[in-house]
Formats: C-alpha cells, sequence, structure tokens
C-alpha cells in the first residue's frame, strides 16, 4: 500500500508491507521505490541512490536532507512550545522554577482552580485511578507537572 512519507524526494515513493511470517509476522514496515529503484530499506538510501542518479554529492544530499530534518523538529517543537508542551530540559527548568516560587500542586489544588475540572477513572483491570484535568479552554493534562510547567 502506498502511504505519504513527508521529504522523500520528486519521483519516489513508500510502500507499506506486512511480514507474513517468522518472529516479525504481522508488523509493517516500509519500502521506497522510484521509476529506476526498487525496495530501499532506508531514507538515507533513498537520498544517496538519488543523488547518484541526478549526479549530485551523495554526501551533500543527505546533510542537506539532515539539515531540513532538523529545520522540521525545530519548527514542530517551537509549535509544541506555543501551546505550553515543552522539550524535557525546558519542562524540568519551568518546573524547577514554578515550585521553587509556588511550591508543588496537587490534584485538590490543580481541580479548585477557576475554570477547571478534574475526571477520575478507575482502571479496572489493575486498580489505579486515572485523573485527568482540564482547563477552562478543554485543554487535557494528564500529570500534574505538566500543568506546573
Amino acid at each position: 500500500v502506498r502511504i505519504p512519507y513527508d521529504g522523500l524526494p520528486a519521483g519516489w515513493w513508500a510502500v507499506q508491507k506486512t511480514y507474513h511470517s517468522g518472529k516479525c509476522r504481522g508488523n509493517q514496515y516500509l519500502r521506497f521505490f522510484s521509476n529506476l529503484h526498487s525496495g530501499l530499506c532506508s531514507i538515507r538510501k533513498v537520498f544517496t541512490e538519488d543523488a547518484r542518479d541526478r549526479g549530485i554529492d551523495p554526501e551533500l544530499a543527505l546533510k542537506e536532507y539532515e539539515a531540513n530534518i532538523k529545520k522540521s523538529l525545530d519548527r514542530k517543537r517551537q509549535a509544541l512550545e506555543a501551546k505550553g508542551i515543552m522539550h524535557k530540559e525546558k519542562r524540568d527548568e519551568a518546573l524547577t522554577h514554578f515550585r521553587s516560587k509556588f511550591g508543588p500542586l496537587d490534584g485538590a489544588i490543580v481541580s479548585h482552580f477557576p475554570g477547571w475540572r478534574a475526571e477520575w477513572k478507575t482502571l479496572e483491570t489493575c486498580g489505579q485511578t486515572h485523573v485527568k484535568y482540564f482547563d477552562a479552554s478543554g485543554t487535557s493534562f494528564a500529570l500534574i507537572v505538566n500543568i506546573e510547567a
């Protein structure tokens, strides 16, 4: 089955396949194809072969691909941070700052914030209680540390 795969060079496509035997039976994997190549196993191999086909230095093509991936990840990280979701190091820093100024939060405090609510669900298989907190806009938080940060 052809599937969308961002970042492939023009003229390439990805195909999702399923193992039919062995210990990986039922697991899915990808192979990459073009009109000149079939069944390549890695995205790095795709960029190497595509560069060779176009007469470009494969190492340069790989560096450009990796730079584009880094830019894409940076954009995604910035979008998450704009929503208040931080990368681990930044979250830990913000959490330390919050707790040093206000002390730690607990479920009773959070559920009494104006406009906030909490939902409890007992997991029958293990007896644990799962709590989700919702702010006034409906954004959910599964962990209090995410609210503190």
